[in-house]
């Protein structure tokens, strides 16, 4: 069937495509154009057999065949027989006993696109129903009513049982079902289609697509193979017939693999088989936005509805993609935008207490910013859904999942800060065959939001009791999280010196480089707020700012002296390269707390300038070598005969950037050698922090400690530190 193979050499980027196919040889064309060819044939000869079993389904589900009233039509047969066989080859995660799947996952997969044919022909030829392909969704009425048998799967809103239990009447009630005129055994086949998708379909698909990328990668070695023989001497006999072997083997491969992906392209990765996935995504979407509208009804909808809009956008933009791109799929830009208010609505819904929904939301709304695409469909949403996904963003991180929330702004803001412009780390090489179009997220080109970035600048001004309450939550977190990453990485250091213990624990590695990425991820998302609303921290006429400014000032320091200083544990683990830590390095740490000067130090007015300057200073743990290790002007650098850190090293660091830093340290140096020396005896030292000097008593108890420390403890619990009396008032000592 497919005598001639053909495979490009280049990514799978479209317009690098093109540019190589312009540059075939006539061989290569004649090659192509023979594949080419014998895909269609096949593709033919496969729909006419596709065609013969639709025609079958659509027989199947004649609902009018009714020998006599009492009996059942041939679609209640099917449906009875259709459920049944969802229930003996469907695997439950929620069950403990795994059953046997009787039917083969790949004939799940064709019978999937069979039926949705035979359905779609039904539901717009059917007299009897209002609702035709594009419209017809699955009431949330039928989730309550239990009509349909979901093998003990889980709902929104928690367990079924306890639902029942905690949901009244009058919540439970919607008024839309008399709208619909569809016959029921239509919507049952339609929600059994939902299930039969996201139980096998979508695994299936995902395979076939790792068939694709073992494709791929034995087209990158055969061609590392052909270089290798290239630059080969012909004096190496062994090294060239060992070369020319594995040229061989990869070539065979290579065609194997071509024509395999010849019956993948007909039979799995077609435009029709694209459109089958693109109407149940719209399909499962329209369910769950009739059921959002439903009040608490949307708790009984069963969890894999949500999956399967998540799963079927990743399949039409992952799987088909770049086969067949979704940017040529009729209404593309429509389903994208419903699939953007879907998930930006729902990702924070208190009604969804579904912990595995929520985060399969968070992750999905994460991954959909790192697309320009998808960023533009979010930012073209109604300003009403804008600003509540990001009200939903800024929320405190406390009482909540914080982090992959973090991430997207993160990901909003990524492209704007200081030296903030790279795919992968400085350090890091990406991996030759990977896909970095639409495998990873995590290393697509930045792409920043104004549009959003505007929205939390709107958000921080207006409501500033709210901003303050996010600024302490991540300033606690950022703590947590660079404490927990250092006590960790003192812990491997003793390890290390311990000859009884061999091996470190890969889990406690992971927990540690993903402590050090918060950290990173926190000190960016400072960086942002700073940007957009310097005031929250420079402007003293606000209740909390100068606390606020002291805070961030006493965490940056311990992150530049733990970070900066020679010969440290940071450093030595650094110079390890222990594996498990590979995303442990000075640059992304150092460039996220020199964004934060740059905007507090730098980029504001005179006056607030000098407040920022002012308050660094009277920081106890501030260095000046800490910030002339930036551009290796320490002289803990100067005196090693390592190789020193400096930005200037670095090409994702700008010629305007590298001028900021060295403004900076001008600025710091000059203050340095004008600020006096103060000596403060031990028991005017504030007992909580030994910082700064005790300036405020508390009352009744008359215990005293700065205003800083102070002021953040009442921001939590309203008791003296030492001997848990209520505080009442917090006043001056010299007003005493």
């Amino acid at each position: 069937m497919i005598p001639h193979v053909w495979y490009c050499h280049t990514s799978k980027n479209e317009a690098e495509e093109s540019a190589y196919e312009e540059q075939l040889s006539k061989d290569e064309e004649y090659d192509k154009r023979k594949y080419e060819e014998s895909c269609d044939l096949l593709r033919a000869r496969i729909q006419e057999l596709e065609e013969i079993q639709i025609n079958i389904m659509k027989l199947l589900l004649i609902g009018d065949d009714a020998a006599a009233q009492n009996e059942q039509s041939s679609r209640q047969i099917f449906q009875q027989k259709f459920r049944e066989f969802l229930k003996e080859n469907i695997i439950s995660p929620h069950l403990k006993i795994q059953q046997f799947n009787h039917c083969p996952p790949l004939v799940q997969l064709c019978f999937f696109n069979r039926l949705v044919k035979a359905l779609q022909y039904h539901l717009d030829h059917d007299c009897s129903s209002n609702l035709g392909r594009n419209e017809i969704y699955v009431p949330c009425q039928k989730f309550l009513d239990e009509p349909f048998d979901y093998f003990d799967c889980q709902r929104l809103g928690g367990l079924l049982s306890h639902l029942k239990k905690t949901c009244s009447d009058e919540n439970c009630t919607v008024s839309d079902t008399s709208e619909i005129a569809v016959d029921e055994t239509l919507i049952e086949i339609v929600d059994g289609l939902i299930v039969l998708y996201n139980s096998t379909a979508h695994k299936q698909l995902g395979k076939m697509c790792s068939l694709r990328e073992t494709f791929q990668e034995y087209i990158v070695a055969l061609t590392d193979v052909e270089k290798k023989i290239k630059i080969c001497p012909n004096e190496l006999v062994d090294v060239l017939a060992e070369l020319n072997h594995a040229c061989s083997v990869f070539t065979e491969k290579v065609v194997e693999q071509a024509r395999h992906m010849a019956w993948i392209i007909c039979v799995i990765y077609s435009v029709d088989k694209q459109e089958d996935v693109h109407w149940l995504m719209l399909t499962a979407l329209r369910s769950l936005e009739k059921a959002s509208t439903a009040g608490q009804l949307i708790r009984f909808v069963p969890d894999f509805y949500v999956e399967a809009c998540i799963n079927s956008y990743n399949a039409l933009t992952s799987y088909f993609h770049p086969i067949i791109p979704y940017t040529r799929l009729e209404g593309h830009e429509k389903s994208l935008m419903q699939y953007a208010i879907f998930l930006s609505s729902n990702f924070s819904d208190h009604r969804i207490v579904n912990t595995d929904i929520q985060d399969s939301l968070i992750q999905a709304l994460a991954c959909f910013v790192c697309y320009p695409q998808s960023l533009r469909a979010l930012e073209s949403m109604p300003e009403e859904n804008c600003i509540t996904m990001t009200k939903a963003l800024l929320a405190p991180y406390e009482g909540r999942s914080w982090a992959q929330t973090n991430w997207i702004l993160l990901r909003l803001w990524k492209g704007c800060g200081f030296a903030y412009r790279y795919k992968h780390l400085p350090h890091l090489k990406p991996v030759k065959s990977q896909d970095h179009e639409h495998t990873t997220a995590n290393l697509q080109k930045p792409c920043p939001s104004k549009i959003f970035q505007m929205y939390i600048q709107m958000i921080l001004n207006l409501d500033t009791d709210g901003a303050t309450k996010l600024l302490d939550t991540v300033l606690n977190q950022l703590n947590w999280a660079f404490s927990e990453f250092v006590s960790m990485l003192q812990e491997f250091h003793n390890n290390a010196a311990t000859p009884s213990i061999l091996w470190i624990n890969s889990r406690q590695l992971k927990i540690c480089a993903t402590c050090f990425d918060i950290s990173v991820g926190l000190l960016r998302v400072l960086e942002m707020i700073i940007h957009l609303n310097p005031d929250l921290f420079l402007d003293f006429s606000q209740p909390n700012s100068e606390l606020l400014l002291r805070r961030l000032f006493q965490l940056l320091t311990q992150v530049l002296n733990r970070v900066t200083c020679k010969s440290n544990i940071f450093d030595i683990i650094v110079a390890s390269s222990m594996p498990g830590l590979d995303t442990v390095d000075h640059f992304p740490i150092l460039a996220a707390v020199t964004g934060i000067l740059i905007q507090l130090v730098i980029k504001p007015n005179k006056v607030s300038q000098e407040r920022a300057i002012a308050t660094i200073m009277t920081e106890p743990g501030f260095q000046l070598g800490s910030i002339e290790f930036l551009l290796g002007d320490s002289e803990e650098n100067s005196d090693s005969d390592e190789d020193t850190f400096s930005f200037t090293d670095y090409k994702e660091v700008s010629a305007e950037e590298e001028q900021l830093v060295e403004e900076l340290l001008s600025i710091l140096r000059g203050h340095v050698s004008l600020a006096p020396r103060q000596d403060i005896e031990e028991d005017m030292l504030c007992s909580i922090c030994y910082a700064h000097t005790k300036t405020v008593k508390f009352l009744p108890c008359l215990h005293q400690s700065c205003r800083s420390c102070i002021t953040q403890h009442l921001m939590n619990k309203n008791e003296c530190f030492f001997c848990k009396t209520a505080i009442t008032e917090v006043v001056q000592i010299d007003d005493l």
